[in-house]
């Protein structure tokens, strides 16, 4: 804190609050119980300042970090913990490229994700994921850590940063117990630990705590900067409040009944993903603009509605829109399985992975072998009798991570053998119990597409990934 205070003296005629406050949050953020900011106003009397300070949002504090724009007396900023809610900050992270000293450093993130398959939690699987990081240690990657609890005190040396030197290279302990070897850092290597903030409170020890950056940042606390989004996601809650509530019934019906997944920072992160693809938008149309998001925030929630809660709408407080949002939640071909995928085959897709990857969640049952070959059947009659090849798993058929990546690697290395639209099913029953699973085998999944990506280069084929997730139904009234 003082050495960005001091250089910050250097470049301006004298110190302010805006600058206080940047340096406090800078090394006391990510603590609810004290307004730290407050405490050094009261005790360090300076100027308003006049101008445009350093930005203290929760993205300007990691985007000072990051693009090292402060550094301590070592030429070193330290590395960042984030608190969110529902992983929501990989998502913004991921999402805000602006955050990020160059461009291309969003394409070298690499996300470990602390796997949740049975046994995963051996001694074998922790010195894996050790590995992975030496290795993005070494080439310079951007590492994001997530539900690896039982993994930071191997990385004690490496997150307090205390480094040796050697011809001009900078090495680190790394390894379990007295099993440890030198690891080499390279320069540009970012390390980015991401936790529930209850987790954090409970199981994360405090000398832990205490040598990262931390910061409190959820979907809510990067929209308040930007009072049009804010009200939006207002809109967007209030609409789902109307779609849920039955008017003269006596039963009641709550959001999480309607939407599958719902949460309380659901709108927000719908309205910053959709504020993502609208971020071009110029100023003179702004007021068109907000409509056109808000409309399509709502098709988006739309999506996670169930089909008892459409059908019910007619007697909700938006019971005027009722005939528009029955017809617009049909065409959305949500009805089934087989109608979702002849849908999507006929959208282009423009990503660079060349793939859809989609979250489905149904209360229906698992599909067994007949199902998928009845299905592959009807997707081959429905389009002229054009191949399709279907790869189905369950997540419960393997017992490690490994084992899943392997049937991945598969399914990639048959876009290369046969030359037809190629689906892959992932199964997965009691999601709400699985979901750390779900999210460890997603992202895994999407790892080995960029691996992909970067050993055999863009491939003119389409593939349709589908995590097919069972719920079972639940009243929250």
């Amino acid at each position: 804190m003082l050495v960005f205070i001091c250089n910050e003296k250097e470049t301006k005629s004298c110190l302010n609050r805006a600058i206080l406050c940047h340096a406090v949050k800078r090394n006391f953020g990510g603590v609810s119980c004290v307004d730290t900011v407050s405490v050094f106003n009261e005790q360090v009397q300076l100027p308003e300042g006049h101008g445009e300070g350093p930005d203290s949002s929760p993205l300007g504090l990691i985007r000072a970090n990051l693009t090292n724009l402060s550094r301590s007396y070592h030429d070193e900023t330290r590395y960042l913990l984030l608190l969110t809610e529902n992983y929501a900050a990989l998502n913004i992270l991921l999402r805000s490229p602006d955050l990020w000293p160059k461009q291309q450093d969003i394409r070298n993130i690499r996300v470990i994700f602390g796997s949740s398959f049975p046994c995963d939690q051996e001694y074998s699987a922790v010195c894996r994921n050790i590995n992975r990081i030496k290795v993005c240690m070494e080439s310079g990657k951007t590492i994001i850590l997530l539900n690896l609890e039982n993994l930071y005190e191997s990385l004690y040396d490496a997150l307090n940063q205390y480094y040796m030197e050697m011809n001009n290279q900078r090495y680190v302990d790394l390894g379990l117990g007295t099993h440890r070897m030198k690891c080499r850092i390279d320069k540009d290597f970012k390390l980015i630990v991401v936790a529930d903030k209850e987790t954090v409170q409970e199981r994360f020890p405090t000398p832990l705590i205490n040598r990262l950056e931390k910061h409190f940042l959820t979907m809510s606390t990067v929209l308040s900067k930007d009072t049009d989004n804010v009200r939006i996601s207002g809109h967007l809650t209030e609409w789902a409040k109307k779609f849920s509530i039955i008017d003269k019934n006596q039963f009641r019906f709550k959001e999480r009944d309607c939407f599958i997944g719902y949460q309380s920072d659901t709108p927000s992160c719908i309205v910053f993903h959709v504020t993502q693809e609208y971020q071009h938008y110029t100023d003179s149309d702004r007021d068109a603009d907000s409509s056109t998001i808000l409309k399509r925030c709502q098709t988006l929630l739309l999506r996670m509605a169930t089909t008892d809660a459409v059908v019910r709408v007619k007697n909700s407080l938006l019971s005027e829109k009722s005939d528009e949002l029955i017809d617009e939640y049909f065409k959305l071909g949500l009805g089934s399985l087989e109608e979702y995928l002849l849908k999507v085959m006929d959208d282009k897709c423009n990503n660079r992975l060349r793939a859809h990857l989609t979250l489905m969640t149904t209360h229906s049952r698992i599909m067994t072998d007949k199902d998928v070959d009845e299905l592959k059947a009807k997707l081959s009659r429905n389009r002229n009798n054009n191949p399709v090849e279907i790869t189905y798993l369950s997540l419960h058929q393997f017992q490690t991570e490994q084992q899943y990546s392997r049937e991945i690697q598969k399914f990639l290395r048959g876009r290369l053998l046969i030359t037809c639209k190629k689906i892959l099913l992932v199964q997965c029953e009691r999601g709400s119990d699985n979901a750390k699973l779900i999210t460890c085998a997603r992202l895994k999944t999407l790892d080995e597409l960029k691996d992909w990506i970067e050993r055999d280069g863009e491939c003119q084929d389409e593939i349709f990934i589908v995590f097919l997730i069972l719920l079972k139904r639940e009243a929250h009234g």
